[in-house]
Parts: structure tokens; C-alpha cells; sequence
């Protein structure tokens, strides 16, 4: 020991001179209460060197659920047919919280709690139509899925992010086609004819279809031609270049090729020859004829 009780020079601390390894046994045997306990719940919670973590999947999926279980914000609206619409967007003018715009007869696109063009998914029978391959900007196209071929129009606005993705922040406008179904026994046929005139934008319509069924497969075919003349507004003077003329085709079916097994499949053509730019005909800039 440095410095001496008996000849204090100055205050040192005091040092032990046991040996170092002594101390640490006297340390770890203290500490031994402690640590035991310590060591043996972690051993028991620790895994093994050789155990595996099982693999965790986490997956979001629908599922079916009462409508008055949920938030009504967020649920699917069907969306009435109305005798004599136009197009399939025209459809949602007397929707809740939906509107259409439209710059050009017979092709508009949806808007749906103020969004529109990539901010809402257009569905065909749960397809996406509104895509960089046609456009993903406000996309008239879903206006020219024939309407004689449409079984539902259907809005789901609030959370369809969650099931769609980010295109679908102000909604999904879902178009669902018509499917024949399989007959129970034998062979079933079955048509259907209907037509609408209008004197207010003297225009005339007509749909033909006809199916064919048996127990495992069905097959729907139709056509239809509509022409629109120009509109009359309340003074009853009629828009000019607001008439167009459309022909379209429908096909539909499905097959079983096993009880628990099915195929469905269709097809849509519509054609539009003449949908002119009556926006841009603008009186007073010299306009005589739109786009």
C-alpha cells in the first residue's frame, strides 16, 4: 500500500492489493443470485440455434359482409338503369355522388366525389380500361361499352384504395356484362328485342339479342344501332353537331367443364362514325364547323 496511516504526506486513495482474479470471483459469486434467474428465463424464451421462425403472411382479400356492417360511405351503389340513356357514364347523372363530363357526343368520362381520369378506376367485367395502353388521364372510352350488353353499373367510392390501389383514390366505376346462365335440363333459347325513341333529341334506338343454354354451357349474342339527332334546349332551339350515330355487338358465355369449374368469357364492339368537338364551336371567333 502506498503512503502510511502512521506518516500521512497527503490523502491517496485507497487500493487493494488482492489479487485481481480474487476480486472477480468475489464479484461473480455476488452476482450469481442475480444472474441465474436471468439466464434461465432466457433460456427459456431464446430459440433453439437450429429452430426456424415460422413464415408469416399477411395478405388483404375481400370478403363478403353485411351492408349494414360497414361504413355506407364506402359501399358499392348500384346504379339505375334509365330508358334512353346515352352511354354507360351517362348512367351516373342521378348517382350520389357522381357526375359525368362530357366535351363530346356519346363519349364521356365519370367523376366521382370530385376526382376523376387516374384518380378512378373503370372496371369492364373487372378489367381496367383506363391504363397507359388507352389513357390514363380522364378516359372517354367507358362511355363506348355498349349498353345493350350491361346487366349493372356499379359505384364504390371510400375505401376502394385499399382494394384497388392508387388509382381508385376517389372510387371505382365498376361495368358488369350480362352472363347467360347454364339451364338446369335440356336445351333453353331465349331472345330479347327492345327499342326507345325520343322527340327531344329526335333519336331512335334498338337492341337484339339471343342465347342458348344447356347444363354445361351458355352463349348470349346481340347487336344494336342507336342514332342521336341535336339536342333541343328549353327555348327549343336544337345544338348543332350534338347527333351521332352508333352500331355496336355483344357476345357473352360460359362454360362448365366441371361442376365446380367455370369459363366465362365475351367480347364488345361499338363503333361511333361521326362524335364531333361541339365545345369548340365557338360563336364570335369566326368557328362555322367544330373539330
Amino acid at each position: 500500500m502506498r503512503g502510511s496511516l502512521a506518516e500521512p504526506t497527503s490523502f491517496m486513495p485507497f487500493r487493494s492489493t488482492m489479487p485481481r482474479c480474487v476480486v472477480l470471483q468475489f464479484l461473480l459469486l455476488g452476482c450469481l443470485p442475480v444472474l441465474l434467474p436471468a439466464a434461465a428465463r432466457g433460456a427459456e424464451q431464446a430459440p433453439a440455434a437450429d429452430a426456424r421462425i415460422e413464415e408469416v403472411v399477411v395478405t388483404g382479400v375481400r370478403r363478403t359482409a353485411r351492408l349494414d356492417a360497414i361504413d355506407r360511405s364506402g359501399a358499392v351503389r348500384q346504379v339505375e338503369f334509365a330508358a334512353g340513356t346515352e352511354t354507360a357514364t351517362a348512367m351516373l347523372r342521378d348517382a350520389p355522388g357522381t357526375f359525368f363530363q362530357q366535351t363530346t357526343p356519346g363519349q364521356s368520362t365519370p367523376i366521382v366525389r370530385g376526382l376523376r381520369g387516374s384518380q378512378v378506376l373503370h372496371l369492364v367485367d373487372g378489367i381496367r380500361l383506363n391504363h397507359a395502353l388507352f389513357r390514363d388521364a380522364p378516359n372517354q372510352y367507358l362511355a363506348l361499352v355498349p349498353m345493350g350488353g350491361l346487366e349493372a353499373v356499379e359505384v364504390l367510392p371510400g375505401a376502394a384504395p385499399a382494394l384497388y390501389g392508387a388509382d381508385a383514390i376517389g372510387g371505382v366505376v365498376a361495368l358488369r356484362s350480362r352472363m347467360p346462365a347454364l339451364a338446369e335440363d335440356g336445351i333453353v333459347r331465349a331472345g330479347r328485342v327492345s327499342g326507345a325513341w325520343s322527340t327531344a333529341d329526335l333519336s331512335r334506338e334498338w337492341v337484339a339479342s339471343g342465347s342458348v343454354a344447356n347444363a354445361r354451357a351458355a352463349i348470349e349474342i346481340g347487336v344494336a344501332d342507336s342514332e342521336y339527332g341535336n339536342r333541343r334546349i328549353g327555348g327549343g332551339e336544337r345544338l348543332s353537331a350534338t347527333g351521332y350515330d352508333a352500331r355496336s355487338s355483344f357476345l357473352s358465355g360460359q362454360w362448365a367443364p366441371a361442376p365446380e369449374h367455370r369459363i366465362e368469357f365475351g367480347g364488345q364492339w361499338l363503333e361511333q362514325p361521326s362524335t364531333p368537338r361541339h365545345d369548340e364551336l365557338v360563336a364570335g371567333f369566326g368557328q362555322t364547323v367544330p373539330s
